[in-house]
């Protein structure tokens, strides 16, 4: 089957047989077969849940992943004298999702942009926001929240 015709599939509510083993298979329970890279791929970019089988070791059931919306967040910062006032946060729309800068400004956009926020939405006036800098180093901002806006 194609890449669009499984994807399909599993949003009409198919489930996907997958066995890992000496001779792994895809298939779903109709039986039409499944390419063990369109799986792979699918597992690899977060587009389907995949659980095991309580019964049989290396046997995987794969369904579609609801996608949550996203919107951006504007968090404007105390202004303490320092060259960034604002950050544009794109996040899921749910509780305790991981945000990510998408904007900020007036200045580092170069520092700041794509760094990760594990600060949980919402979001409040007077939160110092913790993030992961782009090399991968915890931080928290040092400026509280001053105003959260979103952003249409």
């Amino acid at each position: 089957m194609k890449r669009q015709a499984v994807i399909d599939k599993l949003k009409d509510g198919g489930e996907i047989i997958y066995s890992r083993g000496f001779t792994s298979s895809a298939h779903f329970y109709t039986g039409e077969t499944v390419n063990i890279a369109t799986v792979l791929n699918l597992q690899e970019q977060g587009l389907v849940e995949t659980r095991e089988s309580e019964k049989s070791y290396g046997l995987y059931y794969i369904t579609w992943r609801e996608q949550k919306q996203m919107k951006v967040i504007r968090v404007e910062f105390e202004d303490q004298q320092q060259d960034l006032l604002w950050w544009d946060i794109r996040v899921k729309d749910g509780p305790l999702e991981v945000g990510e800068v998408v904007d900020c400004g007036p200045y580092h956009k170069d520092l700041y942009t794509g760094c990760k926020v594990f600060t949980p939405a919402p979001y409040q006036v007077g939160d110092k926001l913790n993030f992961a800098s782009l090399k991968g180093e915890p931080l928290t901002l040092r400026y509280p929240i001053i105003k959260v806006t979103e952003r249409k």
